[in-house]
């Protein structure tokens, strides 16, 4: 499941690479996409620390843990304003620029209340080694839930994934699933990026609804085409095919040749209905790719 929903991520941030701003669709503001190319931070709010837009990239320029001008103490944030979701999914390229005190922390945030109380999932520097770890904070206080030490290089861009589903979070970095935790405490809230003791750079920040629900959606569509829902094996055979071919275009970039794949993968369930695919088959194909098809 975890395999599959990551697949979907993937997915969904190759066809990112035309998108030149930040763009929103529907009332909830999801999806929402941004890689900064049109130089500016619009939609963020800034909560402390130095954040500015350059190249193409976000910036947090504040190493420093008290000098006055962060009013939390050691903590930078910046949020999207008036997200309060409960479930989503959220990804950024991230990389150090500089760790103050020869460690430091970056990453995202999620369920942000208030500065006394949010979750974050934070890559940490400690004096050259890596390791992702999973905090909760709150009511002032933190605690740390979980962690795995990772084999990467923080001062190169890596990309770190959540998705948040319910008081589960599954984290992934660099396309590869590290750890799952759980909380319970908090429901919903704003998400953004954090950083503590360093300067960094983010870049390519991925919002869309938690990839729990697709990730079920895409399971199901694995076992209709490997069973009786699905009768004939050619139709099974092909619909499969098709589906390869929408995810081999996007591969390469080419969403336009990938949302045409889909229409045409919908096509061809619809005129198989009731015949070699049974009726709530053909449901869940078709909601499944429209699923797909709304975040592109």
């Amino acid at each position: 499941m975890k395999k599959l929903r990551l697949y979907i991520a993937v997915f969904l941030a190759i066809g990112l690479v035309c998108v030149s701003t930040a763009i929103a669709a529907n009332g909830n503001n999801l999806p929402y996409f941004d890689n900064f190319d049109d130089g500016d931070a619009l939609g963020w709010n800034v909560i402390s620390g130095d954040w500015f837009v350059e190249n193409g990239e976000y910036h947090q320029e504040n190493p420093d843990r008290n000098n006055g001008e962060t009013p939390y103490g050691w903590d930078q944030m910046t949020t999207l304003a008036n997200i309060q979701q409960s479930d989503y999914f959220i990804q950024a390229d991230m990389h150090l620029e500089e760790a103050n005190y020869e460690r430091g922390w970056l990453g995202l945030l999620f369920r942000y209340q208030d500065n006394q109380n949010y979750y974050s999932i934070l890559l940490y520097d400690n004096g050259g080694e890596a390791r992702l770890e999973f905090w909760t904070y709150l009511n002032g206080r933190w605690n740390m839930v979980n962690y795995e030490n990772v084999d990467v290089d923080l001062y190169a861009w890596n990309t770190l994934s959540a998705d948040i589903n319910g008081n589960l979070f599954d984290f992934y970095l660099n396309g590869e699933f590290i750890f799952q935790s759980t909380d319970d405490v908090l429901v919903d809230g704003d998400i953004g990026l954090y950083t503590e003791d360093t300067r960094a750079s983010f870049d390519n920040w991925v919002m869309s609804g938690s990839f729990e629900n697709i990730g079920d959606i895409i399971a199901e569509v694995e076992y209709l085409l490997s069973s009786g829902e699905i009768s004939n094996a050619g139709v099974a055979n092909g619909l499969t095919s098709t589906l390869n071919s929408a995810l081999k275009a996007l591969e390469k970039g080419n969403v336009n040749v990938a949302r045409n794949t889909l229409l045409a993968f919908i096509s061809k369930v619809t005129a198989q209905a009731n015949k070699h695919i049974s009726g709530d088959g053909t449901t869940i194909l078709i909601e499944a790719a429209n699923q797909i098809l709304a975040t592109l």
